[in-house]
């Protein structure tokens, strides 16, 4: 099943299960997914890669939407957080694409393709 991804962004601040608070959420365009799940979690990858490692596992992808988590004070390493992911979200859509998110692409049917 293919989800289709408006290009938004967005601020949340709600509660998660294990202590921690969304502090922020971008939703991924189209036209940097091509409609591919496996696509999406590649561009999370290359997020999750310019981050210190403290604050990888803080990016979730969740239907399309990158979503960053942090304790409920948030603090000066959650800002700069913040505006790397920002940065590396601007040039999203010229990420090269790897083999397996091709595969993915192409195996997309016409009536699973997403509206542009």
């Amino acid at each position: 099943m293919r989800l289709r991804f408006p290009s938004i962004l967005t601020m949340t601040k709600s509660k998660d299960f294990d202590g921690t608070q969304k502090i922020r959420s971008w939703t991924l365009p189209v036209e940097a997914t091509l409609g591919s799940a496996v696509r999406a979690k590649g561009i999370l990858q290359h997020i999750r890669a310019r981050l210190p490692l403290s604050q990888r596992k803080s990016v979730e992808l969740e239907a399309g939407t990158l979503c960053f988590c942090m304790p409920v004070t948030p603090d000066s390493l959650s800002t700069a957080a913040i505006q790397t992911i920002q940065q590396s979200l601007e040039g999203i859509r010229s990420l090269p694409i790897i083999p397996r998110e091709i595969e993915d692409i192409l195996s997309i049917s016409a009536s699973e393709r997403i509206d542009g």
